[in-house]
């Protein structure tokens, strides 16, 4: 039997406590969550933040790296781009974070106006940037001013590239690479890149990474069995928690005195207020349904519509697709109606190696299929998003076709909108009555509509429709369409 150990991970989450964003950061970079994660009074992360390899190495046991969701017997748990977003604050919409890969050095010199020359402390061989060099250099210039000049400019950059590769794509253990250098040239646009859509297809890849090297390191003498995790992993194991929340007994929390995280992004309050006390079952199919309508800010309310999207993540040369169409009882889906899905097309893919300078927005070579991926992406980044209000579900005359009507609370939500076999499949059941849901807490009013085909969509002809489903209540906070 394969056993998976993963003992450490190049996620140096707590060292963003060492470089906190100064003014012209949070000045420039508008819509990354940064504003959230570094606020005073206890609604920033708290630090040092712990995470669990022991949970870790159990959980790879049920992902599947074909469809990039987790199997526990019958259920489907898929970490998506909504679990991105409401933990972490990261848009999941936007430019594709690709693009042309030039000399390392090179791209260097463009941002920071010199080439850093073998044996600088700044750069290694491999042309990977040092992070606590480049914290040293940059993080006390150009922070005391909001005026884009270019010590401004170049102290941005680097924090962000600082900021990137130890949390939001955490690639290689205590470097950064060059290639993110373009994309950060113009600060101020640097929130148009979709970072949560590039951070999750990292972790596919690096899921199914893990469960390859491992394979071929069991009962191999020649292969080392202990591996390093090179992704995002905090969001990871909260995404766990948020929907078995009975996990939390295997990190030892148990205070019945913590409530459930409220605010966005989630993973800044997860940082210090845990559970007030377990859930009766060990399974919860819906856990966002408890968050208020003005959860999300109203500068990122616009990102939450591309939540349950199934498309291709792009980051550079990894690709992924994104399959929230596997696990729809996530999103209060009865079923999905895959005749009125988009086709899904083939991933050609391939790895860094080779020519110094490639642009992975339109390779094609060794049987690359990156222009054909990055249509799907852009696609769905500019779909015309439709939605069907609760007076016009209250109409619908068929409620056969997927309609749940308006609920009080996330329990009936959760089994209005499920066609479950019999009551033991049930994985919420709520003592508290109609006025309070889980752990006490009252839960917003919501119409829960699960749209199953076209024919439930606002349109005039079905040549048109552009292959997204939507789940959704215009005065809500939580858009979904597949």
């Amino acid at each position: 039997m394969v056993t998976y150990k993963i003992d450490s991970t190049t996620e140096y989450i707590n060292n963003i406590d060492d470089w906190k964003p100064s003014k012209a950061v949070l000045h420039y970079v508008k819509g990354m969550g940064l504003e959230f994660l570094h606020q005073e009074n206890d609604r920033g992360l708290k630090f040092p933040i712990h995470r669990s390899f022991q949970l870790l190495n159990e959980l790879l046991w049920f992902y599947n790296k074909e469809d990039k969701v987790f199997f526990f017997n019958d259920i489907k748990l898929s970490y998506g781009l909504q679990d991105v977003f409401y933990l972490t604050g990261l848009p999941i919409n936007g430019k594709r974070v690709s693009g042309e890969v030039f000399d390392a050095r090179e791209q260097f010199e463009r941002i920071f106006g010199y080439k850093p020359l073998k044996g600088d402390a700044i750069m290694d061989v491999n042309g990977n940037i040092n992070l606590s060099a480049l914290k040293k250099l940059y993080r006390n210039i150009g922070n005391d001013s909001v005026e884009l000049t270019e010590e401004v400019r170049q102290h941005i950059c680097a924090y962000m590239l600082y900021h990137l590769h130890c949390f939001v794509v955490p690639e290689l253990d205590g470097k950064a690479s060059t290639r993110y250098l373009p994309l950060l040239s113009d600060v101020t646009n640097i929130h148009q890149y979709a970072w949560g859509a590039a951070s999750l297809a990292n972790l596919h890849a690096e899921l199914a990474c893990i469960q390859e090297k491992q394979f071929k390191a069991h009962g191999n003498p020649k292969k080392p069995d202990e591996l390093q995790f090179r992704s995002q992993l905090y969001p990871l194991l909260l995404f766990f928690f948020e929907h078995i929340p009975k996990l939390l007994t295997v990190v030892a929390i148990n205070k019945p005195e913590w409530s459930l995280p409220m605010k966005f992004p989630l993973m800044a309050e997860w940082s210090h207020i845990m559970l007030k006390s377990f859930l009766k079952h060990g399974w919860y199919g819906m856990p966002y349904q408890r968050l208020e309508n003005n959860f999300i800010p109203s500068d990122y309310r616009e990102l939450g519509k591309f939540a349950a999207t199934r498309t291709i993540l792009h980051f550079f040369e990894k690709c992924s697709y994104h399959r929230p169409d596997l696990a729809p009882k996530q999103f209060g889906i009865i079923n999905v109606d895959e005749t009125k899905l988009k086709d899904m097309i083939e991933i050609h893919t391939c790895s860094r190696k080779g020519p110094r300078v490639k642009n992975f927005l339109d390779y094609t070579a060794n049987n690359c299929n990156y222009p054909a991926m990055g249509l799907v992406w852009e696609e769905r980044m500019h779909s015309d998003l439709r939605h069907q209000s609760p007076m016009e579900a209250e109409n619908e005359e068929d409620e056969d076709q997927g309609t749940a009507q308006s609920t009080d609370n996330v329990d009936r939500v959760w089994n209005d909108s499920m066609e479950l076999e019999n009551e033991q499949d049930n994985p919420v059941e709520s003592e508290l009555g109609n006025e309070q849901g889980l752990n006490g807490i009252r839960m917003p009013e919501r119409s829960c509509q699960s749209l199953v085909g076209a024919e439930n969509a606002d349109q005039d002809d079905d040549d048109d429709y552009d292959g997204n489903l939507i789940l959704d209540n215009p005065e809500s906070t939580i858009w979904y369409f597949i």
